[in-house]
């Protein structure tokens, strides 16, 4: 497999990651979020750190800066809210608010993966 073919292939893997834990998240199965958090993380993990050091140089001089800086940013904020969701998945049961916290963080990466892959 090239590595445009696996890039997409990361993706694909991301989203429907995302789309379980939209799931998960909708029916507050907290084992499945805990396990969809823990698979996911170390392939955004490989992905993004083969994205900053090799693809994101490369691409920088027909992006520009701002667009690059742009994409960084993402990266560290799907970080950040992944986290938050492996946070919250952490307790044995959620509240209301801890559902809606869910949904807002996941809400707020959805959409990398998507328009990262073109």
């Amino acid at each position: 497999m090239g590595v445009i073919q696996e890039f997409h292939s990361d993706h694909r893997k991301v989203i429907q990651a995302f789309f379980q834990l939209r799931q998960s998240i909708a029916s507050r199965n907290i084992d499945e979020i805990r396990r969809i958090v823990t698979e996911t993380e170390p392939l955004l993990g490989t992905h993004f750190k083969f994205e900053e050091h090799y693809l994101y140089p490369a691409l920088q001089r027909f992006l520009g800066e701002a667009y690059i800086k742009r994409l960084f940013n993402e990266h560290d904020g799907i970080f950040r809210r992944l986290g938050r969701i492996a946070e919250l998945a952490r307790k044995s049961q959620w509240t209301d608010r801890d559902a809606e916290s869910a949904r807002i963080n996941l809400d707020l990466i959805y959409d990398h993966p998507i328009s990262c892959d073109g």
